[in-house]
């Protein structure tokens, strides 16, 4: 027991020291697990974000397709002007039919006319 009583700081010392490699082992121990599982989890996030990355680019690359064709494509203002367009063909259409029905009653009545002149004719000679 003198002994003990003697030595005790030295005791108390290397008590300290290995209490302090023991938490230094046990944070060490820690850290690389939580780095392992943290690895282990993000693995497959970092796949899966790579894969969805280029997914998006691919989108990217469609959209730009689909823009350069809908560039090509009739506007609205385009569609109004050739509705307009075709009212006006419309109406000049029906303007010809009136105009082509009156020379069809003319041509009726001139006909008319001529076959009775004919008739006259024929009468007469008789």
């Amino acid at each position: 027991m003198k002994t003990v009583l003697q030595y005790w700081p030295i005791l108390l010392v290397i008590m300290n020291c290995l209490a302090v490699w023991i938490a230094w082992s046990l944070r060490q121990l820690a850290t690389h697990e939580v780095v392992v599982h943290v690895d282990r989890a993000l693995g497959p996030l970092v796949a899966a974000d790579a894969r969805l990355a280029e997914e998006v680019e691919d989108q990217g690359g469609r959209l730009a397709k689909l823009e350069e064709s809908v560039k090509h494509l009739p506007r609205r203002e385009d569609i109004e002007r050739l509705a307009a367009s075709v009212a006006g063909v419309d109406k000049a259409v029906a303007a010809q039919n009136a105009t082509l029905q009156s020379v069809k009653e003319s041509g009726r009545a001139t006909q008319d006319a001529v076959d009775r002149l004919y008739r006259y004719f024929m009468e007469k000679d008789k």
